[in-house]
Formats: structure tokens, sequence, C-alpha cells
């Protein structure tokens, strides 16, 4: 009953606004500057008080983990993405790839569909369940990554 009072006109509002401002986010690997994704995560879990740590395994190679822990031992549940996206060839693309903007009611930007869209819908898991109050059965984590290898 809890979900079903929440409004969620505005959190697919939300949820649209920072898809949108996470493609506008340039993570190509090569050369691999991931921190830019893992710093836009890291604001958010702040803003949020959503626990989360943020790791360098290398120069610009960001990978950011959140938790929010639940009522039992249980192994936990692990929302995971991978924060890079491949190269850019710009003579393909009719908008900017960077641009994260709607154009004719579709999303356009470079990690839409790999795995921008993912990492959001599972940052709003996240938002939603602290949001709730609700403590989950078991501890709920997020891991993005730099690499998906």
């Amino acid at each position: 009953m809890l979900f079903r009072s929440m409004d969620w006109e505005n959190i697919f509002k939300e949820t649209l606004d920072y898809f949108l401002d996470y493609l506008r986010i340039d993570t190509t690997n090569p050369p691999g500057n991931e921190i830019k994704g893992a710093l836009f995560f890291k604001d958010i879990f702040e803003k949020e008080n959503i626990p989360s740590v943020l790791y360098e395994t290398a120069p610009g190679r960001g990978n950011i983990f959140a938790k929010i822990e639940g009522e039992s031992n249980e192994k936990p549940l692990i929302l995971l993405n991978h924060i890079d996206i491949v190269p850019v060839d710009r003579e393909k693309w009719d908008v900017e790839p960077f641009g994260g903007v709607i154009k004719d009611g579709y999303a356009y930007g470079r990690g839409t569909q790999d795995m921008k869209n993912m990492a959001v819908i599972q940052l709003m898991v996240m938002l939603l369940i602290k949001r709730s109050g609700i403590k989950p059965g078991r501890d709920v984590y997020f891991a993005a990554t730099a690499d998906e290898e």
C-alpha cells in the first residue's frame, strides 16, 4: 500500500531528469574517465543520506558502492551496473551523443541502452527504498563499476 500512495508522476520526472543528466556525462572507455559517473552517484547518495564509498582503482577509474541495511544476515541483493561506455563515432549521430536529449519521444545519448538506463533504474530503487522507510529483508547494495569486465 505504501508504494501505491507515492507520487509516481514526480518519481517518473525525477528518474528521467537523472537519466538525462547521467547521459550528459562522458564516461568513455578508453580512456576510462568513469570517476565523473561515480561522483554523479556519490552526490545523490550523500543528498539522500545513503551510505556510499567511492573507490578509484586507477586514475579516473571510479567505482561507487552504496548500501541500505536490511533486517537479516541473508545474502544481500546487489544492484550491479557499469559506468563506462564505448567510444562514439560522432558522424553516425543526428544529435550530440552527450546531450541527454528527448527527441520525438525518445531519449538520446551514448549509454541509453548499455547501461546508463539500468544504472538510473537501480539508483531509483535505492532512493525509493530509503524514502519509504521500509527496512528490506536483506542488505541492498548498489554497485556501479568502472568497467564491465
